[in-house]
């Protein structure tokens, strides 16, 4: 019996390359990045741009250029990917504000939390969900969320209007928020009665990511 080594070698190229070139990779075929030590199996119809990292190679430094690639950062614990320009963690966080209530008058009411990761990591405000409980037949009011600096000053980053017509929920979804300056160092909810007598019970959510060096 005669026995054959062989060896196999994997399709493969720096992470650029592969940006520019974007295959399309055959069913099976594996790709594999030299630059980053990550690698993608091909589905015969999805583009190399579009598919994502199946093996997720450990680094101390990210990669200066990997679009698509997704990396685990060990001196931040955080799994990361590429968006083309930046690197953001896969996982997303989330930053729950309370507001107090006020009592039946025109008034507004604010509660206020530090900026999460602050001085470590900058952030990616995707989204912003906001819920409120008013106890009156009819009340209108703004619920607003702001990001501060250490001089008090304000900054609007995402709002929508509640109208209520009797002691409900209303729930919505800001999609579209706006990000934080690099001076941000407080979040804060500010809930302004516009028109009607009621008690309010407001609360939101902000979903973000942590964006990497």
């Amino acid at each position: 019996m005669v026995t054959t080594n062989k060896r196999i070698k994997l399709r493969r190229g720096i992470a650029d390359r592969w940006q520019t070139q974007d295959p399309t990779l055959a069913s099976g075929e594996v790709g594999f990045v030299t630059d980053t030590g990550s690698t993608r199996t091909g589905d015969g119809s999805t583009a190399w741009i579009t598919s994502g990292d199946e093996l997720v190679p450990e680094v101390s430094a990210f990669p200066a250029y990997a679009p698509g690639a997704r990396v685990f950062h060990t001196g931040i614990g955080l799994t990361f990917y590429n968006d083309g320009t930046n690197w953001y963690s896969t996982r997303l966080f989330q930053q729950t504000l309370h507001g107090l209530i006020s009592f039946q008058s025109s008034t507004t009411v604010t509660t206020y939390v530090p900026v999460p990761f602050k001085d470590s990591y900058d952030l990616l405000i995707e989204s912003v969900e906001y819920t409120a409980f008013l106890d009156a037949s009819s009340a209108n009011w703004t619920m607003a969320l702001e990001w501060a600096t250490t001089g008090n000053v304000y900054t609007v980053f995402s709002s929508v209007t509640m109208n209520q017509t009797g002691s409900t929920f209303d729930t919505q979804i800001d999609s579209s928020p706006s990000q934080l300056g690099a001076t941000a160092v407080v979040l804060a909810l500010r809930c302004t009665e516009n028109s009607g007598t009621a008690n309010i019970f407001p609360g939101a959510i902000v979903n973000y990511r942590v964006k990497g060096a």
